[in-house]
């Protein structure tokens, strides 16, 4: 499914990046979904990647960067996550997981440079129940599902 998305005019892949930037926002901010989960799931129904429960299921635990630890910032776990939907595998092909492996590196790179670091603690440095969490949270999941959806819709492999 990706191949022909990449192919889409430069204005429809935007569109596309703006309206998973918008669903994982929505998620997060409106509808009680975690930054991890808002992200994979705006940027797999943007996208029309397959997405079932039990996925979203185990991207609950990323929220915080992993349970609330602050390590991994949850909103790159889902985007790494959600580029796995496209570029994983299921049988062992060293040559999938070396295009797995380089999209989720590019996107880490552009997370830590826009970000300035890949972990929670760092990039949020207030405490979960601090009042602004939610909304420097919120951006960070918008930063995520941009970065994630726009890798995904890169041109080239």
């Amino acid at each position: 499914c990706m191949p022909n998305l990449r192919a889409l005019p430069e204005d429809e892949r935007r569109a596309l990046v703006e309206r998973a930037v918008d669903l994982a926002t929505d998620h997060f901010a409106r509808d009680g979904f975690n930054c991890a989960e808002s992200v994979l799931r705006g940027v797999a129904q943007a996208l029309s990647l397959p997405l079932d429960d039990a996925l979203l299921m185990a991207a609950t635990p990323f929220g915080g960067g992993i349970g609330r630890a602050g390590a991994v910032c949850g909103a790159l776990s889902g985007g790494v996550m959600a580029l796995g939907l496209a570029f994983g595998r299921t049988e062992p092909s060293p040559e999938r997981k070396e295009v797995a492996y380089a999209h989720a590196r590019n996107l880490w790179q552009r997370f830590v440079e826009q970000a300035g670091n890949e972990s929670c603690r760092a990039v949020n440095a207030l405490s979960f129940g601090h009042p602004d969490h939610k909304a420097l949270c919120t951006r960070i999941v918008s930063a995520g599902a941009r970065l994630a959806a726009e890798e995904l819709l890169r041109e080239g492999d």
